[in-house]
């Protein structure tokens, strides 16, 4: 049976499809886009994930969080995601962190992946995301979803504009819980997401590396503007010194 499990993926992918399956990949956040990009790298086959949220399942996540029922409601997402994702394919080794990612932890969490998808909603864990990212080398997938818009870009430390060259701090941030959010967004949003990982790890040709995609889907208006590198950067400066 696992021979036949990729079957249809390989005849895409060919050879290629085995760099998915020595894959280790860290997702932070598991909610609307978290929980459908690790649902989709578990049906990928990646060799291990490593899911982080601090956050329990509440039943206003149901209407978009894929991999939870009425049963997951109050349980740790990151333990729940695990348990769902295991009946789904046993060969993925899974490691769930229910915490807050920091600097103090971000290391010990996430130092053996190979590439990070963010999946969260606020912009310091994406701020603490990049700095890590950065100084370690280790290329991540920024994606986010709002209404029914969502944007995506891949940041490749020394090859591409950092997260903080582009993304400034929000004066009031607000999240899905207060703006509102579409399933339709975060499945379109997550989809994209776990391609342009494909495309990084099988290919090695990351579609929005450098770029940012905007999608619009209530108009449906779809675009990618190339990103530029600020010398004012503080966290491309400080990697510089």
């Amino acid at each position: 049976m696992r021979s036949l499990r990729y079957l249809r993926q390989e005849r895409i992918l060919g050879k290629e499809s085995k760099k998915l399956r020595n894959a280790s990949v860290g997702i932070v956040g598991i909610g609307g886009i978290g929980s459908n990009s690790a649902l989709l790298c578990t049906q990928l086959g990646v060799e291990k994930l490593i899911l982080v949220d601090r956050d329990f399942v509440q039943v206003t996540n149901l209407s978009r969080q894929s991999l939870f029922s009425e049963r997951s409601i109050g349980k740790p997402k990151a333990s729940e995601a695990e348990k769902i994702l295991h009946k789904i394919n046993s060969d993925v080794d899974i490691n769930a962190y229910q915490d807050q990612l920091s600097h103090k932890n971000v290391g010990a969490i996430l130092g053996e992946t190979g590439v990070i998808l963010d999946c969260t909603d606020n912009y310091d864990t994406r701020k603490i995301i990049n700095e890590y990212a950065w100084s370690n080398k280790k290329t991540w997938i920024f994606a986010s979803a709002f209404g029914m818009e969502c944007m995506l870009s891949t940041v490749i430390p020394g090859k591409t504009p950092c997260f903080q060259c582009w993304a400034k701090e929000p004066e009031v941030e607000s999240n899905c819980s207060e703006a509102g959010i579409m399933n339709t967004t975060t499945a379109f949003i997550s989809s994209l997401q776990i391609q342009e990982m494909v495309n990084l790890l099988c290919f090695g040709k990351p579609v929005f590396a450098g770029s940012l995609f905007y999608g619009d889907l209530r108009n449906g208006i779809f675009h990618k503007k190339k990103l530029k590198t600020q010398k004012d950067c503080a966290c491309c400066r400080k990697q510089k010194a």
